[in-house]
C-alpha cells in the first residue's frame, strides 16, 4: 500500500480529514512516517511502536521557545481534556461503587441517545437496497436475494437480522440528517426491531441491471460493485 502524504513538505491538512482525526494526530503522523525516510512499514511489527510515538508522551511536544509553534497541539490537548471529562460525566460506575439502582439514573446524567462512538462524529448503520422494476426490493443487484420482509408485530427471523446486519455499512450520520425527498425508513415489520429499526435503508433503482445512483442531500449516492459505497 502507497500513503499519499498532504502534509508532507509543508502541506495543510485536508479540512475533510479533520472530522475524524485532530489536525495535530496527522501533521504528528506525517513526521513520524517521514522520519523512517522511505522504509516500508511492516506489519503487524511495526504497528505498536508507530501508535506509540504518536500517540504516547513526549517532551518535545511543545515548543517552549515558539509558543506560537505548538498551537495546533495545544489546541489538540485542550480538546482532548474536554472530551476526557465528557466521558467521565457519561461513564457507568462499577458495580461496587453503586449503592443502589437509582444512582444510575441521578438527575443530569445523559441519555443513551447522546452518547457516541466517537465525540464529533455521529454515524448510522447505511443497508443500500436494490428496488427492480417489477417494485422487488433485494439485497443484490441480480434480485436473488430478497429483502427479508415481516409483518408489523412480527419478529424477523434471527438468520434475516444476521443477514441483514452484515451488509450494513457505518456511515456519517449528517450525510442523510435533512434527507427529506427521498424515503430512506425501514420496512414497516422493523420499525419496533432494536436493531433493524435504527438503520439508513439507500433504495438503489435497478435498470437493465445497472444500478442508479440516489440524490440524496444535493449528493449522489450509491454502491459500486469496485469501489464500494460511493457519494458525488
Amino acid at each position: 500500500m502507497v500513503v499519499l502524504d498532504p502534509v508532507a513538505d509543508g502541506g495543510l491538512v485536508p479540512h475533510a480529514w479533520r472530522g475524524v482525526y485532530h489536525e495535530a494526530l496527522l501533521v504528528e503522523t506525517s513526521a513520524v512516517l517521514a522520519e523512517r525516510g522511505g522504509v516500508p512499514v511492516a506489519l503487524p511489527e511495526d504497528v505498536q511502536g508507530l501508535v506509540e510515538r504518536v500517540h504516547g508522551d513526549r517532551p518535545d511536544r511543545f515548543d517552549w521557545a515558539n509558543p506560537e509553534e505548538s498551537g495546533v497541539w495545544t489546541a489538540y490537548l485542550g480538546e482532548e481534556s474536554a472530551q476526557r471529562a465528557a466521558g467521565n460525566f457519561a461513564v457507568v460506575p462499577r458495580a461496587g461503587q453503586v449503592a443502589g439502582l437509582h444512582a444510575l439514573h441521578r438527575e443530569g446524567r445523559w441519555e443513551e441517545w447522546e452518547a457516541t462512538t466517537r465525540l464529533g462524529a455521529d454515524s448510522v448503520r447505511l443497508l443500500c437496497v436494490y428496488v427492480h422494476p417489477d417494485g422487488r426490493e433485494s439485497l443484490d443487484v441480480q434480485g436473488l436475494v430478497s429483502l427479508p420482509a415481516a409483518g408489523r408485530g412480527d419478529r424477523p427471523a434471527v438468520s434475516d437480522v444476521r443477514q441483514v446486519m452484515g451488509r450494513t455499512i457505518a456511515v456519517r450520520a449528517e450525510w442523510f440528517r435533512d434527507a427529506k425527498k427521498v424515503d430512506l425508513g425501514v420496512p414497516e415489520g422493523w420499525v419496533e426491531h432494536p436493531m433493524l429499526g435504527d438503520l439508513v435503508v439507500l433504495r438503489q433503482p435497478v435498470r437493465d441491471g445497472r444500478v442508479e445512483k440516489v440524490a440524496v442531500c444535493g449528493r449522489q449516492v450509491w454502491l459500486d460493485g469496485e469501489l464500494g459505497l460511493r457519494r458525488e
